[in-house]
């Protein structure tokens, strides 16, 4: 049976992340894909057809733009579009605040694809899914109680691995990471084949979910 791909909104001001969205997920294999996108929610507002899209996955910051302003505008203009926050930040006092104004579902950008798919059904489905710190918060359960953290691949990048992946988190494109570093492009290129071979991974966007998962999203 086939069946109708999940169509979603996608607001982020990194290119990156947009890419990495657009290319994880194929609506032939995965019934799930970006077909807007956006980089803060006045833009979204003005050009976002609501016919094009089902759901909306809004980064909680863009720019100097109030996070919880964002979800209000885009709540009342887009009403039957349900919103997934997809953010690094896991703060319990913004968490309550956004699902007070109506947000469904909560994902942490260092995520694997399984659990991003997973959430974006559920919320489809009219689910409403809370993020494990709000679920600790909501029932007091001891750490111990809680699922595990699943484990990870170690990266260990040297210096200049890491800044060619701080400017690839960033957004910049290998083109300008050549000229930021006074590299050529082919020394970026091979330096980012090299970490995708050693981490085990095929994509870029996947090394900067690894840098951000090791690093900190604001390294």
């Amino acid at each position: 049976m086939n069946e109708t791909a999940i169509r979603l909104l996608y607001l982020d001001d990194h290119p990156v992340m947009i890419r990495g969205l657009r290319d994880i997920f194929r609506a032939n294999r995965d019934t799930i894909c970006v077909t807007l996108s956006a980089e803060n929610a006045v833009e979204a507002i003005a050009s976002a057809d609501p016919d094009k899209f089902d759901l909306i996955i809004l980064d909680l910051f863009l720019g100097d733009a109030d996070p919880l302003v964002n979800i209000t505008l885009l709540k009342n203009h887009f009403v039957n579009k349900p919103i997934i926050i997809y953010s690094g930040h896991t703060g319990i006092g913004l968490m309550k605040e956004a699902f007070r104004l109506g947000v469904r579902g909560w994902i942490v950008k260092t995520a694997e694809k399984a659990e991003i798919k997973d959430i974006i059904q559920r919320v489809f489905h009219h689910a409403t899914i809370y993020p494990q710190e709000m679920l600790r918060y909501q029932t007091l359960e001891a750490p111990q109680n809680t699922p595990a953290e699943p484990t990870y691949k170690p990266f260990n990048p040297d210096k200049e691995q890491q800044a060619i992946l701080k400017f690839l988190c960033e957004g910049c494109t290998t083109a300008d990471i050549a000229k930021q570093l006074r590299v050529t492009l082919s020394t970026v290129e091979k330096r980012l084949q090299l970490m995708r071979e050693v981490a085990e991974v095929k994509t870029n966007y996947e090394l900067v979910v690894l840098y951000m998962r090791t690093f900190g999203l604001n390294h």
